[in-house]
């Protein structure tokens, strides 16, 4: 009699965070019967599963993608991150070569539902009187506030209220 391999269950509760370092940090509830799980991703803001084609692996129910193989991001952008367990370990030299093992060989779960995790808007500190009228200028440019080319620094940090 063939031995069933009996499909385990998706991961729940996941959550991420982008660090401080840039690097990417997964975690999930465990699965009984999971030895392994393959996290799945695309490029920034691709939300259709159908293009994560990146992967992850580990055994244990938490992953963390090394800043330099985070897919570039920018202000703003979505990460989007699925986690599939399955009930063998992988078999390879290395982690990607046990995830793409497991992803052609094995019988997984369902993918989690999504942790999407979002970029930080890029902050911009407001120009002050210890500004540079370039920096002022700079400001008020990618504010869009119009300003006379032969203003001085106290004229233009009035126009962004810089001072009194």
């Amino acid at each position: 009699m063939a031995q069933q391999l009996i499909n385990p269950k998706a991961p729940q509760n996941v959550s991420g965070v982008i660090n401080g370092d840039g690097s990417v940090s997964v975690n999930w509830d465990s699965v009984p019967g999971a030895k392994a799980s393959v996290i799945h991703y695309g490029e920034a803001n691709e939300s259709d599963p159908h293009n994560a084609t990146f992967m992850g692996y580990t055994e244990s129910t938490s992953w963390t993608l090394a800043s330099g193989d985070v897919p570039t991001l920018q202000p703003e952008d979505k990460l989007y991150l699925y986690v599939q367990s399955f009930n063998e370990v992988g078999t390879g030299a290395n982690d990607i070569e046990k995830a793409q093992y497991l992803n052609t060989n094995a019988l997984g779960s369902e993918w989690s539902e999504p942790v999407v995790l979002k970029v930080a808007p890029a902050t911009r500190s407001i120009p002050n009187e210890s500004s540079t009228v370039a920096e002022i200028k700079t400001y008020l440019d990618s504010q869009s506030i119009a300003y006379p080319s032969t203003a001085k620094k106290d004229e233009l940090l009035t126009l962004i209220g810089g001072t009194e």
